[in-house]
């Protein structure tokens, strides 16, 4: 029995909306499309939050640069205030790979995220400079360039969008990347590039090229705005031309991204790529439950997993830390239960047991009539797994990161302000 028969694809349409999944099945449900089909898949979540769970099932099974995630730009009404670090990251992150990326992706958004204009992709791509170990360059003229894209120029970088130079060094923290950038000059000949920790200041990995993009998803240097902008738009732009957009306006206004709404010239997502499909859903004769939370009671668990297996089930078990998945192992042996640890998901045996992967996804779900159950570890715990070696990072954004506003702070956490320390 295979997973692959418990989904069956009929039809291809622009837009696919999930709906009739329980828990994590979605997931396995879009592995099964993606070894039938060559296409590039949008896929439209009802919630910013479903479609997070999803990116991280999906790069359980898949490599990052396949699974792709657009966030929309969370706007208060009638504010212009600055989009989240993280957000800005992950959409020019997005935007960066659809560009530059030939194989095919799935992207992962939300409907409102979709409805919200950016920049076109011909003047995304424009608005670059690549950068080639070996190759020349006129120092002054690239600082000039980054400034342009919209790079500040600091001490040491810490953020994304800041450059510093050091001598024949160049800092840059790109906005579309994890870790900045070193770029060492000998003259006008780019000697190294390299990726570097943020903290410790060593060097991570070599590079043959990188490409710098915009900092920000607007197009500052050629825009025209529409007849009827909004009167906050008017007010800014009163004083202005608007053929032009000024150095000085680019550094002070964090919240231009909301201006592609009033641009004639502004694109969405989906202009991105031409051959974005969807696969559509034909249900077999079968139910999908999700799976009762265990309280972190091990002996409900232990009882459950063996009561499952004695009724025929094959249960496959998520578990992302190694120790706690040797600990079930044991217990389960000890009670004589058939449990085999498999390095990757693959369902081709009949024998029902247990099966544990040292993998994450978001819920657990169960298919009675096919004999299936799937446990993840939030099943259990209660919370989502969290990998205590990443404590470099807090919600996908670097420690030491500058907050734009005070809604990307969450109770207890520590910050430290600019000017009067630690609060």
């Amino acid at each position: 029995m295979s997973l692959d028969h418990l989904f069956e694809q009929f039809e291809q349409m622009p837009i696919y909306q999930n709906k009739g999944f329980h828990g994590s099945s979605y997931t396995f449900y879009l592995l099964k499309v993606l070894k039938s089909s060559d296409k590039d898949l949008l896929l439209e979540m009802p919630s910013e939050e479903s479609a997070r769970h999803l990116v991280n099932d999906l790069r359980q099974f898949l490599k990052k640069e396949e699974v792709l995630f657009y966030p929309e730009y969370d706007r208060l009404e009638n504010e212009l205030l600055p989009p989240n670090a993280l957000t800005i990251y992950e959409r020019l992150s997005c935007l960066k790979s659809l560009t530059e990326q030939k194989k095919s992706v799935i992207v992962v958004t939300t409907k409102a995220a979709l409805s919200q204009k950016t920049i076109p992709s011909s003047r995304f791509r424009e608005l670059s400079q690549a950068l080639v170990k070996g190759k020349n360059y006129n120092y002054d003229q690239l600082i000039r360039t980054l400034v342009s894209l919209g790079y500040h120029r600091e001490e040491m970088v810490a953020t994304r969008g800041d450059f510093a130079v050091r001598g024949d060094i160049l800092d840059i923290f790109l906005s579309t990347e994890e870790q900045p950038v070193r770029c060492e000059f000998f003259g006008d000949e780019l000697d190294a590039l390299k990726t570097f920790d943020l903290y410790t200041q060593r060097s991570t990995e070599d590079l043959k090229s990188v490409k710098i993009h915009l900092t920000k998803e607007f197009d500052t240097q050629r825009f025209q705005l529409t007849s009827d902008p909004d009167e906050m738009v008017k007010e800014f732009f009163q004083s202005r031309s608007e053929d032009s957009f000024d150095e000085a306006a680019h550094d002070r206004v964090d919240w231009v991204e909301w201006l592609n709404e009033y641009v004639e010239s502004s694109a969405n997502l989906i202009e991105y790529r031409s051959s974005f499909v969807k696969p559509r859903l034909l249900m077999k004769e079968f139910n999908i439950h999700g799976v009762v939370y265990f309280g972190k009671n091990m002996q409900l668990l232990m009882d459950t997993l063996e009561q499952k297996v004695e009724d025929g089930f094959q249960v496959y078990f998520f578990l992302p830390k190694g120790g706690f998945l040797k600990r079930v192992q044991k217990l389960l042996e000890s009670k004589g239960v058939f449990v085999k640890r498999l390095a990757n998901l693959n369902i081709t045996s009949k024998k029902a047991g247990i099966y544990l992967l040292e993998k994450s996804i978001n819920s657990g779900f169960e298919i009675a009539s096919e004999q299936l159950l799937f446990i993840s570890y939030s099943d259990f715990t209660g919370s989502p797994y969290q990998n205590s070696k990443k404590k470099k990072k807090v919600d996908g954004l670097f420690e030491g990161d500058i907050l734009h506003h005070f809604s990307e702070l969450k109770e207890n956490e520590y910050v430290v302000h600019t000017d009067h320390g630690v609060a």
